[in-house]
């Protein structure tokens, strides 16, 4: 079995450093060999990090355009992830506000809670650079299980696409929404224990330097990278991460990586025919749905594909049904490999954000719990202002107080997706009602109908928190 991320099995045991990773260690960070125990960011396994000591590295496991990825272990002896990465300037290290926006945008990716997605439980720096601390997954990924097994039946692979598809949507519905700019089959570990499809490798450094120069072939995957991800100036969107998946489940299905967007677009642009060839004609095996859903998915221009990784989703067949479809990964599950040193435990439930780490998350849980309360509240000052007793004085002051509790739980650092602010909405009216009609039992004067104000706040704060807890497992049971 491979350690997440992976990609350059050496057989030298967990402690060994792959050689062609040295290379890519050295040509990242702009290093001589002689120079390279003079550098900070070449760890070697043993290595204790200088400003976060409690992580230990046991070996490097992959090196790209994004940086350099460790196995390591925290100060409990849990196995963990560390992805550093590499700046773009060689001369510089980042600055303190671009700290504190990449700490941001790491909270939003470790709030990107999915049972198909990475969990992200730290970012931290090491001498200036960033690091970002991931649960360590083990499985291979699909492209090693393609290249190792053949090709993957069309049942299970459309299985695993819905999978990674769902945590897309997931992301995409985020405010802002997050995308992952980098999905492809090396990108998807296939857990070994459960056969589930996780996305890895979030192209988090896109944001780390604005500003600064960027050498965009770095974060292309050639043959999954659309057009507009190759020029600077593109506007993209859901559509990208289109192109990306239908290439992902095109080499599933036929073993070859897709024709490169870049050399489709020039032969387009000749006035020759698109060099990207039928699914169907490497694979007679594809179905006529499955076909047209990749080549549609896959378009050059990304007004011709679906707009939406849902909207390319409708256009697979659809499942069976649940225990049909869970019982066709398991003829592809990837068998264990033997390994000169044992592979570490896998981490059932990875930590969580540690809190002395990172600063409160704009979009957590408690967040968006005390924002419908707010909301709650200013909904029901409101209500009984307009509508419960002409006798109420100051309807003025209560109208505005609601207002302004209205406008704090809707527009301060509000990072929720729209469907938890429609939701906020929803309850806080629906609190708010419930207490007017309890009231036509009761005589109360108006002076005490202000108090309920925080009844109202409680109430529509349980509403969500009862509303996410069913959110949350219907997501992981489907």
């Amino acid at each position: 079995m491979n350690d997440q991320q992976d990609d350059d099995s050496n057989n030298s045991g967990l402690g060994d450093t792959n050689k062609e990773d040295t290379e890519k260690i050295h040509q990242n960070f702009g290093m001589e060999r002689k120079n390279q125990e003079d550098n900070p960011f070449y760890w070697q396994p043993g290595h204790r990090l200088n400003d976060n000591p409690e992580y230990e590295i046991e070996k490097s496991l992959k090196a790209g355009g994004f940086g350099i990825t460790y196995l390591a272990k925290d100060e409990k002896g849990k196995i963990c992830v560390i992805k550093i990465l590499k700046e773009y300037s060689s001369e510089k290290f980042i600055s303190k506000k671009q700290q504190r926006d990449l700490r941001q945008e790491g909270i939003r990716l470790a709030n990107c809670r999915h049972p198909h997605i990475v969990k992200v439980n730290d970012i931290l720096f090491e001498g200036g650079k960033p690091c970002l601390v991931m649960e360590y997954i083990p499985g291979d990924n699909l492209c090693q299980i393609v290249n190792k097994q053949g090709i993957l039946s069309e049942k299970e692979a459309i299985y695993y696409i819905r999978q990674i598809g769902k945590a897309l949507i997931h992301i995409h519905q985020l405010d802002p929404p997050v995308y992952h700019r980098d999905v492809k089959p090396a990108n998807i570990i296939i857990r070994s224990d459960t056969s589930q499809a996780v996305l890895i490798d979030f192209g988090i450094a896109r944001e780390c330097y604005p500003g600064e120069p960027i050498d965009l072939t770095a974060f292309s995957s050639f043959g999954y990278t659309p057009i507009e991800q190759h020029r600077r100036d593109s506007q993209q969107g859901p559509y990208t991460e289109v192109h990306a998946l239908a290439g992902t489940l095109y080499f599933l299905l036929t073993g070859t990586q897709p024709e490169d967007s870049i050399a489709r677009a020039d032969c387009v642009l000749k006035g020759e025919k698109d060099p990207l060839k039928s699914p169907k004609g490497l694979n007679p095996k594809v179905s006529n749905a499955v076909d047209i859903a990749i080549l549609k998915g896959m378009a050059i221009s990304c007004t011709s594909r679906p707009q939406s990784v849902q909207e390319w989703l409708d256009l697979l067949p659809k499942p069976e049904s649940k225990k049909t479809a869970k019982s066709s990964p398991s003829q592809h599950n990837p068998p264990q490999r033997s390994r000169p040193a044992p592979v570490p435990p896998p981490i059932p439930n990875p930590p969580v954000i540690q809190p002395e780490k990172l600063p409160s998350s704009p979009v957590t849980d408690w967040g968006l719990y005390v924002r419908t309360a707010l909301m709650g509240a200013g909904v029901w000052l409101i209500a009984i202002a307009l509508f419960y007793s002409p006798s109420i004085a100051n309807k003025g002051a209560l109208i505005a107080v609601g207002i302004i509790l209205w406008g704090i739980s809707l527009f301060w650092k509000n990072h929720s997706s729209l469907g938890q602010k429609i939701l906020q909405h929803i309850f806080s009216l629906l609190s708010s009602c419930l207490i007017y009609l309890f009231l036509n039992f009761l005589k109360l004067e108006a002076s005490s109908i202000i108090f309920l104000a925080p009844i109202s706040a409680i109430l529509a704060m349980t509403m969500m928190a009862m509303a996410e807890l069913f959110i949350t497992s219907d997501s992981e049971e489907s």
